[in-house]
């Protein structure tokens, strides 16, 4: 099976994200509800670097402000794929309105109440 093409990979994700925004609005991987709780995307654990860059590519491609990830920004250091795809997947999870089908990302993304803000970087 040939790699999905980036048109290929904004095809498939707004598909899914039609598909899955009302059956997954309130709902988290594994189940459950946040209720009034903050809401973060984060990659998932088994998410490859491959998948994520992805991710972070598409995510920045959408509008998002991605420069607090880049050399010099807020949220540059650790420089991992997993770092960075992280921050682009909550952006553009946030730009949607947290709604949990926005942090799909072909499966590579989920719904945590945790909040992965640090130093100088600030998740919102």
């Amino acid at each position: 099976m040939k790699p999905l093409s980036s048109v290929d990979f904004l095809l498939l994700g707004t598909v899914a994200f039609h598909l899955f925004s009302s059956a997954a609005a309130g709902m988290i991987k594994g189940g459950g509800s946040f209720g009034d709780r903050k809401k973060f995307c984060q990659p998932s654990p088994d998410a490859t670097d491959a998948q994520l860059q992805k991710n972070l590519d598409w995510a920045c491609s959408q509008g998002i402000d991605c420069g607090p990830i880049k050399p010099g920004g807020a949220c540059s250091i650790p420089s991992t794929v997993k770092s960075r795809a992280a921050f682009a997947m909550n952006s553009y999870f946030k730009l949607k309105g947290g709604v949990d089908s926005a942090c799909h990302f072909q499966g590579t993304g989920l719904v945590a109440s945790q909040d992965p803000s640090y130093g100088r970087c600030i998740y919102v």
